[in-house]
């Protein structure tokens, strides 16, 4: 609750995310946003990437292993090129909170977590019963 930076100033955001291939989709956006934002021309260069870590990197951070295994071939996964209808559901989660996962385990967390029950709705007013 003290302090300056993105992690005091709102940057950093969270949603919930189904624990499978699409919680591996997200570490793997999360990895690439310092490529991404031309910070650096490989993640394993970013000092606060994780990819450098696991890459045998020097600098000694505890890491957490984490709800689902990363892939064996994880660096390699991590550089190719990602699905722009993954970026855009993943940014969805970011902007508005929107889980991310299959269509129904979204509808089951909506259910679940009836805070979220907003960010699938289109935005805007409900159209009223009578108009199309």
């Amino acid at each position: 609750s003290v302090g300056t930076g993105h992690v005091y100033q709102g940057r950093s955001k969270s949603f919930v995310v189904q624990h499978d291939a699409h919680l591996l989709t997200v570490c793997r956006y999360v990895e690439r946003n310092a490529v991404r934002a031309a910070f650096v021309e490989r993640t394993e260069q970013w000092r606060w990437s994780s990819v450098g870590q696991r890459s045998g990197s020097d600098r000694v951070v505890p890491l957490s292993a984490g709800p689902v295994d990363r892939l064996v071939e994880w660096l390699r996964w991590v550089y190719e090129t990602e699905s722009a209808e993954h970026v855009a559901a993943i940014r969805k989660g970011v902007v508005k909170g929107q889980p991310y996962g299959t269509d129904a385990w979204v509808a089951q967390m909506v259910t679940a977590w009836g805070g979220v029950q907003a960010t699938v709705r289109s935005p805007g007013r409900p159209r009223s019963e009578g108009r199309k």
